[in-house]
């Protein structure tokens, strides 16, 4: 009888652990029949790998660090809460000191935690910001004139900007097949050379970098242009939820 008790009790574990998957691998197969249809080896061979690379999502919360926002950074376009968790553009230029450290003509800001080992992960709130950017900067990476946030100047981020879709912004940009997303994860593995993206209510993959090599990585985050009073919604570093 006990026999027969781990053995049902084994089952129904397995039973819940394919339930949790099942979100999963919905987005992944609405993600795939599209790019089964394309023609485009490249874009498909690109979107297939960041797919497969994708680590389990419930690992996300063993490695969740907590992110404040470094004012020294941000473009003289964008504000700060005083919780330092929170930032959105305005249409007019703040008082802002020069420094070399500050994003000159791009509307972004970094983190002031920086990584340079292990894995670590964090969350963003979009919900309601129709353009922006998000993810990861090396430390050295490049932050006066107008920059590209490539693997090549130090990036690994995915962005929204007017009048285009979600991309991942590897050397040749790569559209990223995504309904409306309200948060992003954001997960680091120094040891694997990846960064990957989530859709963190889902839970599904979004897009991952790979075969990266860092030095030392900064959260990032780009909060564009206010373009009138259409993207006034702030960003938001989240609290993340702990996982079983």
């Amino acid at each position: 009888k006990d026999k027969q008790n781990a053995t049902k009790e084994k089952a129904e574990d397995l039973v819940k652990g394919l339930e949790l998957e099942i979100p999963d691998l919905k987005k992944k197969s609405s993600v795939m029949k599209p790019l089964l249809e394309s023609e485009d080896r490249l874009d498909f061979l690109q979107k297939f790998s960041a797919l497969k690379a994708s680590p389990p999502t419930k690992d996300w919360s063993k490695f969740a660090v907590d992110v404040t926002l470094d004012p020294q950074t941000a473009n003289a376009f964008l504000v700060l809460s005083s919780d330092r968790k929170q930032v959105h553009s305005v249409q007019k230029k703040v008082d802002a000191p020069d420094d070399p450290k500050r994003f000159s003509h791009i509307f972004a800001i970094l983190g002031e935690q920086s990584f340079s080992s292990g894995k670590f992960y964090f969350e963003v709130e979009v919900k309601g910001k129709l353009f922006w950017g998000l993810g990861v900067a090396e430390e050295f990476a490049e932050r006066t004139g107008m920059i590209s946030f490539n693997p090549e100047n130090g990036f690994r981020t995915i962005c929204i900007r007017k009048g285009e879709k979600l991309k991942a912004n590897e050397s040749q940009p790569v559209d990223v097949v995504w309904s409306v997303l309200e948060k992003v994860g954001v997960f680091v593995d120094f040891d694997e050379g990846s960064v990957a993206f989530y859709d963190v209510d889902t839970p599904a993959p979004i897009y991952t970098f790979t075969n990266n090599s860092f030095v030392k990585l900064r959260p990032f985050l780009g909060s564009f242009p206010s373009y009138g009073l259409l993207n006034l919604k702030p960003l938001t570093i989240c609290p993340v939820n702990e996982t079983a």
